[in-house]
């Protein structure tokens, strides 16, 4: 009853409030959630999902993070994760962290026939030295016609060094301190 009233709340608030999908029971917004559920959907009576339905059933707003992988290869990669983690069709990219982790979770799905997770802190490819907080689901496929035999989705987010994080808290300290000196003028 009280989760209705504060869902209820939060539409009078934000008239495009829409509801997280549901994942195993849990509110999960992340794409990798969304797309296990996708998965999980298309598994229907068969194993594995075709690569081709998979594929067609896919949104938009996902292709930028997709890696389509075969058993060995990568064979085609998403232009965020390309640009990103330099992902580019051809054998797995395994002299990288990040290339070996996708291979280890590629790996464990193709022989599980199960969703496996990748995540951990890797380097931008080509740029530098910003940290890339990242985390992946590789999802087994029936290939079919498809040359597809797995779907990786890609997530991260760049965290700050260290100098940058010092600095931003102390700058968010100054502010919280001026505007509490001016409370109490």
């Amino acid at each position: 009853m009280k989760h209705a009233s504060i869902i209820e709340q939060r539409r009078r608030r934000e008239p495009d409030f829409d509801l997280p999908p549901q994942f195993a029971g849990v509110d999960d917004r992340r794409l990798g959630g969304r797309i296990i559920a996708s998965w999980t959907e298309g598994c229907g009576r068969r194993r594995l999902p075709a690569a081709g339905e998979f594929r067609a059933a896919l949104d938009a707003e996902w292709l930028p993070n997709l890696v389509w992988l075969d058993s060995s290869a990568v064979r085609n990669a998403g232009a965020s994760v390309a640009s990103t983690f330099g992902v580019t069709p051809g054998p797995l990219p395994v002299q990288s962290p990040f290339g070996r982790a996708l291979a280890l979770a590629a790996h464990r799905s193709e022989r599980d026939a199960m969703p496996a997770r990748l995540q951990g802190g890797f380097a931008r490819s080509p740029g530098g030295p910003v940290t890339l907080l990242t985390r992946g689901v590789v999802l087994p496929l029936d290939p079919g016609e498809d040359d597809a035999t797995a779907c990786a989705v890609i997530t991260w987010t760049e965290s700050l060094p260290t100098f940058d994080s010092d600095r931003l808290r102390h700058e968010l300290w100054l502010s919280l301190t001026s505007r509490a000196d001016g409370a109490m003028r």
